[in-house]
């Protein structure tokens, strides 16, 4: 093998973890399986660096690449929607910075469909991967895409267009030898920066939208508030009222027993008891916060007609945020 086929060798391992840290700004690597995902990545390394090196057919290599990103992507649970965007968001961002120093570097006449067109020039290679881990580093500033936040259809197939059709376009300067090595390096810049600018675009937009579900949660808790403290301020009325009459009431109810009409006297105690708890609260666990939602939730089966009971035993107090009972509560 050539000084060239080892030096891409040793590069293709820096690239490969390149691509390790780009994944990271699109997905969440907590809880997942090491093993698996660094024998993904070694396999990425053998099959690109053996397609290149043995095969070498430009479209095959780029092929190869495209697909195995994709491929890499399924480390990761994650919608398929951010499976194609990271794939080709990381793509252009990356062939971007190849075709640049690749031209800068005196290779002008490159072409994606021959056979013949080969790029060996070791300090260009080595450049080629520096380049693209200063990009990497950059991007890693985007914190909030890995969120998984899921933006609109509309908006995420206008974010996935712009690095598909910068794809189609860097294809086309392979292709087009009547421009000069200015315009195509100028041009190439343009669609790198588009593509940047885009990529921060997605991030703000899963910022966004986050704030935007979050307040649509703290909405939904303070319906269950309100509706919780309904319960109890209803409650505490009636109980009041049956307080401030219960003289009257045990006078009525002594005259039933002293006329030993035991049946009336009854269901004169179940008149008071249905007064006392007209919308009473289903659940009384003490637990403020579940209780809030459990009786928002089963009031509204009530009203519903669903007949519905509980058997709940929570502790007061429970070493979880408020907001995050509401959500798990609130989608349950």
């Amino acid at each position: 093998m050539t000084t060239y086929g080892y030096v891409f060798l040793i590069s293709n391992l820096f690239g490969t973890y390149t691509i390790y840290k780009f994944m990271c700004i699109f997905f969440d690597h907590k809880g997942k399986l090491m093993k698996y995902e660094l024998l993904s990545y070694a396999a990425y390394f053998i099959v690109i660096s053996f397609t290149y090196l043995i095969i070498n057919i430009p479209i095959i290599t780029v092929l190869s690449n495209i697909i195995a990103f994709f491929l890499l992507t399924f480390n990761y649970k994650v919608p398929m929607k951010r499976r194609l965007i990271s794939t080709v968001y990381m793509y252009v961002i990356l062939m971007s910075v190849e075709v640049i120093i690749v031209i800068l570097s005196g290779y002008s006449n490159l072409s994606i469909f021959n056979i013949d067109s080969q790029y060996v020039s070791i300090a260009g290679l080595i450049s080629i991967k520096l380049f693209s881990y200063i990009v990497v580093l950059f991007v890693h500033n985007y914190k909030n895409i890995n969120k998984g936040i899921d933006v609109p259809n509309s908006y995420w197939l206008s974010l996935f267009i712009i690095p598909l059709g910068s794809l189609y376009i860097i294809f086309l300067f392979f292709e087009n030898n009547n421009l000069s090595n200015y315009k195509i390096i100028l041009s190439i810049s343009i669609l790198f920066t588009i593509n940047i600018v885009a990529f921060y675009l997605y991030d703000v937009l899963n910022i966004v939208y986050e704030d935007k579900i979050e307040k649509a949660l703290l909405k939904q808790q303070n319906d269950y508030y309100h509706k919780q403290f309904e319960l109890m301020d209803t409650s505490y009325r009636n109980i009041k009222s049956i307080r401030h009459d219960i003289k009257n009431h045990l006078f009525v109810i002594e005259s039933y027993v002293n006329k030993n009409d035991k049946e009336k006297a009854l269901y004169y105690i179940q008149d008071i008891i249905n007064a006392s708890y007209n919308e009473k609260e289903i659940a009384g666990t003490g637990n403020f916060d579940i209780d809030s939602i459990l009786n928002y939730k089963l009031q509204n089966a009530k009203a519903n007609g669903i007949k519905a009971t509980i058997e709940a035993k929570i502790p007061e107090q429970l070493n979880v945020k408020s907001f995050d009972i509401a959500i798990i509560m609130g989608n349950l």
